[in-house]
């Protein structure tokens, strides 16, 4: 459909029209109802309407439970850009909770310890990057990780647990 060529071309706000379309018109079949209604949160993401992603992830999420844990770590994402610290931690715990084989799993966990660490919440960040560090064997964030945490020791001014974690 167009929705998916503007789509591929990065015309978000026109690939909306035509997602938009299919959606009202195409209530019967779930599955590429469920694709329109993520490229659809990702259109709208993309161009910062986060509420409207929000409500475009759900019913996605909704309708199937194939591609829950994306369009639940994009809630999250979104949740974030609206400053909406405790609302990105529930659905970000929801999906760490529900499938640790999860392809998101440790962007999650990675994504969670940084909101809790914004959040001012050390010790809770802390133990979130020890999860990932602990339960994922290859990870792109293990040594973001270990960054992060050697920085919260160094602020709460543990130098030395600071320096045997970049070790």
């Amino acid at each position: 459909s167009l929705g998916y060529t503007y789509f591929k071309l990065k015309e978000y706000t026109r690939a909306m029209i035509y997602f938009k379309a299919f959606a009202d018109a195409n209530s019967q079949d779930k599955t590429r109802l469920t694709d329109v209604y993520l490229r659809l949160g990702d259109s709208y993401y993309a161009t910062s309407h986060y509420t409207l992603a929000i409500d475009a992830f759900k019913k996605a999420s909704q309708l199937s439970n194939k591609e829950i844990d994306y369009a639940r770590y994009q809630i999250a994402m979104s949740y974030g850009f609206l400053n909406q610290s405790s609302e990105k931690i529930i659905t970000l715990k929801q999906l760490v909770a529900q499938n640790r084989t999860s392809r998101l799993y440790d962007d999650a966990l990675f994504e969670l310890g940084n909101t809790y660490l914004k959040s001012a919440q050390d010790n809770l960040a802390l133990q979130t990057y020890d999860v990932l560090l602990n339960t994922v064997t290859r990870s792109p964030f293990k040594a973001k990780a270990l960054l992060k945490e050697g920085l919260i020791y160094y602020n709460q001014d543990n130098p030395a647990k600071a320096l045997t974690i970049y070790k």
